[in-house]
């Protein structure tokens, strides 16, 4: 490959950002607002607790809002910055930049109705066989423009797809 580009006809390009920038912040938000949520209504369920059906029902529901917190972050620390060109996928990881060929991408999928991706890789990286990105905050405000970004996205894999290397099984690697 010295220097030569496997499709001539592909400019480089910029990376093209598909997350949103604030989504470490937000990542911290939404959980300490679901925090407060949480220690509120477990302190109203406690507080006007008489007899112990009460404090019973009330230290079920303290834990069942914690085993929700839990979740959240789990999800929310799934979440990546994502940005892509021709040829890579670049996720922004603390401290260091992920590349990730587009051809290893199998799937971009829709998760929640707030704009939560799910991008599923054939192989594994560093972190599993997929990973979460938040394309905007305001997605349902903006889903349409977002949207045009995200088939950009799609179309870039599946270019990158055509143009492949396949190698046969018993190809010696060197």
């Amino acid at each position: 490959f010295e220097g030569k580009d496997r499709n001539p006809e592909v400019k480089k390009t910029r990376p093209i950002r598909l997350s949103s920038r604030w989504l470490g912040p937000w990542k911290h938000f939404t959980f300490a607002i679901y925090l407060a949520f949480m220690i509120a209504v477990s302190f109203s369920f406690l507080h006007d607790a008489n007899s112990g059906g009460e404090w019973l029902m009330g230290i079920g529901m303290s834990g069942l809002y914690a085993f929700g917190v839990v979740a959240l972050w789990r999800i929310s620390g799934k979440l990546q910055q994502l940005s892509f060109d021709d040829r890579f996928a670049y996720v922004q990881m603390k401290g260091h930049e992920l590349l990730i060929p587009l051809e290893n991408i199998k799937d971009v999928e829709l998760k929640t109705i707030l704009g939560t991706y799910e991008v599923t890789l054939h192989h594994p990286e560093q972190f599993g066989r997929s990973f979460f990105f938040k394309i905007s905050l305001l997605y349902p405000l903006n889903h349409k423009r977002k949207e045009e970004l995200v088939d950009r996205f799609w179309e870039a894999v599946e270019k990158a797809k055509r143009y492949r290397e396949v190698l046969r099984p018993n190809t010696l690697l060197s």
